[in-house]
C-alpha cells in the first residue's frame, strides 16, 4: 500500500515518496518498457500525465460482461433472465470495500454519504449547502474520490453529475 489513510487520494505514505519520481520518470523518459499499475487509487502524477498526447493511459475496469455470464453458467445458477441485472448491480466485481473506505478523509466520506442518499446523479454545486465542509474541501473530495475510482461521472448538457453505483450506495448506507 503506497498511499496514506485519511488523506486525499494520491498522498504517499512516509518512505514511499520516491514512487512519485518513479511514475514521473516512467512517463517522461524514452524507453521500451511498459508499466501496468493496477490500483484502487490513481497516483496524482498519473492523473496529471494521463492525456491524449502523452504515453500514459488510464483504463477503468468495467464489468465482466460475457465472462460473467460464463461464470454464472459454470456455477449452474438458474434463472438466466436475472443474470444481466445481477451483473449490472455488482458490475462483475466482488468488492472488498473496507480497505479503501478506511482511508477516506472526513470530507470524502461526507460526499459519499450524501451521494448514497440521492436518487439521481448530482452536480458538485448541489452538495455545497448540504455537506458541512467548505466548497473547496468538497471539490477536492470529489476530485479525490474520482481518483480513487469511487464515483461515477456523467456528462449532461455540459455539466458533470456524480453518483455512486448501486453496490457502493448500499455499502455506504450500512456504514
Amino acid at each position: 500500500m503506497l498511499f496514506s489513510s485519511g488523506q486525499l487520494a494520491g498522498k504517499y505514505k512516509t518512505g514511499y515518496e520516491d514512487y512519485q519520481l518513479f511514475f514521473k520518470l516512467i512517463a517522461e523518459v524514452c524507453h521500451q518498457s511498459c508499466l501496468i499499475l493496477n490500483s484502487w487509487e490513481k497516483p496524482r502524477e498519473i492523473a496529471r500525465l494521463s492525456k491524449e498526447d502523452h504515453p500514459v493511459r488510464c483504463f477503468v475496469l468495467g464489468s465482466l460482461g460475457v465472462a460473467a455470464k460464463e461464470i454464472l453458467n459454470s456455477q449452474k445458477l438458474s434463472d438466466e433472465e436475472t443474470w444481466e441485472t445481477l451483473i449490472d448491480i455488482y458490475q462483475g466485481l466482488q468488492f472488498q470495500l473496507s480497505q479503501p473506505f478506511g482511508r477516506l478523509t472526513a470530507a470524502e466520506l461526507a460526499v459519499m454519504v450524501h451521494l448514497a442518499n440521492q436518487p439521481e446523479p448530482v452536480a458538485v454545486s448541489q452538495c455545497f449547502n448540504k455537506i458541512p465542509f467548505s466548497s473547496s474541501e468538497i471539490v477536492n473530495a470529489v476530485r479525490s474520490l474520482g481518483n480513487r475510482f469511487l464515483l461515477d461521472a456523467i456528462e449532461e448538457e455540459k455539466i458533470t453529475l456524480f453518483s455512486l453505483n448501486p453496490v457502493l450506495k448500499q455499502y455506504v448506507k450500512t456504514l
